[in-house]
């Protein structure tokens, strides 16, 4: 079963994009910071790096999203926030517990950044495998869970919440 509004995109970037995207949040010198998992029992942490916040960039990574947040196929018109999420690998698979990300209705996207057997699973039990440059939409009342790996040592996801407009962002490179 698959939920209304939700949309996903393989292959979501063009390859020079991803790839400067992926060797800037998969690079030893992105800064990661240690932070419960939404939704958990306060067991569960990852690493975070809040990108932009509420009308905020708060790292340099910000001006790399751009080819996402201002893709026409996503119709933002506004983002709230930005978060990278990186999942060490577990020796079996863990739940990190149903959440929300933002208490008001908007967009949730989420940006697969490695390819792993880690993946995003939602209440009615719909799995979205990680793979790679994949993108997926849906809307941010729906309540779902980052699922850690154990293939690789690490998941590392780029989280988006944003209002839509008809119309959205304009992007020229």
């Amino acid at each position: 079963m698959t939920y209304v509004n939700q949309q996903l995109y393989d292959n979501f970037l063009p390859s020079e994009k991803f790839k400067e995207i992926h060797d800037i949040v998969m690079s030893e010198k992105f800064p990661w910071f240690w932070t419960p998992v939404l939704g958990g029992d306060n067991s569960y942490y990852q690493m975070c790096l809040a990108i932009y916040f509420y009308s905020r960039p708060l790292h340099e990574a910000y001006d790399n999203m751009m080819p996402i947040i201002c893709d026409k196929r996503l119709k933002v018109a506004a983002p709230c926030i930005v978060k990278a999420n990186l999942n060490t690998r577990t020796t079996e698979h863990v739940s990190h517990g149903f959440h929300v990300d933002v208490p008001f209705e908007c967009t949730t996207a989420i940006f697969y950044v490695n390819s792993n057997n880690g993946y995003t699973e939602f209440e009615d039990g719909t799995k979205v495998d990680a793979v790679a440059n994949r993108l997926l939409t849906f809307p941010s009342t729906l309540r779902h869970s980052g699922v850690t790996t154990t293939d690789t040592n690490r998941k590392v996801v780029i989280n988006f919440n944003y209002f839509e407009s008809e119309h959205g962002y304009e992007y020229t490179d």
